[in-house]
C-alpha cells in the first residue's frame, strides 16, 4: 500500500506543478505514509518531505500558518509541501464532503511542544522533521525538506552560512561569492596580499589578507606576486555589488585605493535601492548616519 500511495502522490505533485497557479488541487489518497518530492518549473530548489502515519482524533494547536478548505484529504498534503514553513497538518470534515486543512509550522517532534490535543473526527500528520534539533543559529528559520541534509536555514539580516553561524562581513577574507559582478574589471578578485608592492608601486594599505583591486591578478596565495589584469590597469570595466547588509552603530567607513584615475573608479552606498552617497577614489571616507536621513 505504501508504494502505491507514494506513486500516486509523486505523480499528482508533478501535475500540480503545471496547474497550481490556476488553483487546481489534485485528489490524492492519504491512507498511508506519503512522500512528496518534485523539481518545479521555475528552477527553484526542490523540496522532499515524508509524512508519518496519521494520528486519529488529534490536532496541533497554536501553530497555524494557513487554513484552507479542500475537496480531498490528500490535497492538504500537497498544500503543506508547497508551503516551505509547513511541517504538520490537521485535517477535519467540512460541509459538502470537503475537508478543513490546517497547515502548521510545528510538528510532534518540535522541541518544547506538548503532544497534539484531542479533537474528534480530525487527524494530525507530521513530517519527518530534521528542524526539531534547532540546527539554525542566530534566530535563523529552519525549513524542512531541502538539501541533502533534509533542511536549510533562512538567515536573518546580518548573518550567513549553512547554519546562519557567520556574521556578514565585507572584508573579502571569505571571497566574493555572494557579490554580484558585471563586466571584466573584477574577474580576478579578490587579491591576496599587497600585490602592487611587488611591482614597486605604492602599497594597497590593505587590512587583512584579501582586498579588491581591479588592476590586480593574484587570486590565491600560491600565485606569483605582482601579476596584473591581462587587460592592463584601468582598461577593463565592470561593477561589483555587495549583498545587503545592516549598519549597526553611528558610522560606516570605506577604505578605497588612491592609485586610480578619478574618472574610472566610483564607490556608491545604496539605501533602499537608491544611491545615497558616493565617492571617487578617496583614501578613507567616514560617513555619519545622520547624513543618510
Amino acid at each position: 500500500m505504501a508504494e502505491t500511495c507514494r506513486t500516486k502522490l509523486e505523480a499528482a505533485v508533478i501535475i500540480l506543478s503545471f496547474f497550481f497557479q490556476s488553483g487546481i488541487i489534485i485528489p490524492i489518497s492519504s491512507e498511508c505514509s506519503v512522500v512528496l518530492s518534485f523539481a518545479n518549473q521555475r528552477g527553484e530548489e526542490c523540496r522532499s518531505i515524508v509524512f508519518k502515519e496519521p494520528i486519529k482524533d488529534k490536532v496541533m494547536i497554536g501553530h497555524l500558518i494557513r487554513l484552507e478548505e479542500v475537496p480531498h484529504q490528500g490535497s492538504c498534503n500537497v498544500l503543506c509541501y508547497m508551503e516551505p514553513n509547513c511541517v504538520s497538518i490537521n485535517i477535519g470534515p467540512s460541509q459538502g464532503g470537503n475537508y478543513i486543512c490546517e497547515l502548521n509550522n510545528a510538528s510532534d517532534e518540535s522541541p518544547g511542544l506538548s503532544y497534539p490535543q484531542s479533537k474528534e473526527d480530525y487527524s494530525h500528520l507530521s513530517i519527518e522533521n530534521p528542524c526539531s534539533s534547532s540546527p539554525c543559529f542566530n534566530n535563523g528559520t529552519c525549513r524542512a525538506g531541502y538539501t541533502d541534509k533534509g533542511f536549510r536555514c533562512k538567515c536573518p539580516l546580518g548573518f550567513t552560512g549553512i547554519y546562519c553561524e557567520k556574521a556578514c562581513s565585507l572584508d573579502f577574507e571569505d571571497g566574493i561569492g555572494r557579490w554580484k559582478m558585471t563586466g571584466r574589471a573584477f574577474i580576478y578578485q579578490p587579491t591576496f596580499g599587497d600585490n602592487p608592492v611587488a611591482r614597486k608601486r605604492e602599497s594597497a594599505q590593505l587590512q587583512g589578507n584579501w582586498w579588491v583591486g581591479g588592476a590586480e591578478k593574484r587570486t590565491s596565495e600560491s600565485d606569483p606576486a605582482g601579476e596584473q589584469h591581462p587587460d592592463e590597469a584601468d582598461v577593463p570595466l565592470g561593477t561589483l555589488t555587495s549583498p545587503c547588509f545592516r549598519i549597526v552603530g553611528k558610522s560606516i567607513s570605506f577604505l578605497i585605493g588612491g592609485g586610480c584615475k578619478v574618472n574610472k573608479v566610483r564607490a556608491e552606498l545604496i539605501v533602499n535601492n537608491q544611491v545615497r552617497l558616493f565617492t571617487l577614489t578617496i583614501i578613507y571616507l567616514l560617513i555619519l548616519l545622520k547624513q543618510l536621513t
